[in-house]
């Protein structure tokens, strides 16, 4: 029998990079102490984007796997950067803006070998339009959103080379996936 063990999802409980070595020494647990007190604390389940602080681009990083991006109306047109690609890494994007935004959302992988698979549902902002758009699965490394409305929301799963994408766009314009330029 262990002789030591930790009990999550406790609030406000959280363990030490030492307690995550013995949890992974049991077996099954290659999680860091950050990623398993990321999974019990439910105030770093997200990030809150405010447009001061990303301007016309966010790098997201590999430490925010599992978060949830809130994006509010911006400011300038935004260009969310992915990681590295890791298998497992994953991501939802939300606009939470009061009104349709004025700019524009770019997603990219940064390579057109690290294409998105998947597509998204877009629906027109009067909602008489219901159509699903497709990434090419093979050279496709950049989306573009315009001007997203209520409704937004792209998840992102990565398999260790490609981004997988699944979603829905609220806007006037259809998205279009492209190539990395």
């Amino acid at each position: 029998m262990f002789s030591q063990y930790w009990v999550g999802n406790v609030p406000g409980s959280t363990i030490t990079a030492a307690q995550s070595v013995v949890l992974q020494g049991l077996g099954n647990v290659t999680a860091t102490a950050d990623e398993i007190n990321n999974k019990f604390d439910g105030s770093k389940s997200y990030v809150a984007l405010v447009s001061a602080t990303y301007g016309a681009a966010y790098s997201i990083l590999a430490a925010d796997t599992g978060k949830t991006l809130l994006v509010p109306n911006s400011t300038a047109n935004v260009t969310f950067s992915l990681p590295a690609e890791v298998a497992g890494l994953n991501y939802k994007i939300v606009y939470i803006g009061g009104a349709e935004d004025a700019e524009d959302w770019v997603i990219t992988s940064g390579a057109n070998a690290n294409a998105f698979i998947g597509g998204l549902e877009h629906q027109d902002l009067d909602g008489d339009t219901i159509e699903t758009v497709y990434s090419n699965g093979t050279t496709n490394a950049k989306l573009t959103l315009d001007k997203p409305g209520a409704g937004t929301e792209i998840n992102l799963l990565c398999n260790g080379t490609k981004w997988y994408i699944w979603g829905r766009s609220v806007s006037a314009t259809v998205p279009a996936f492209a190539v990395f330029a």
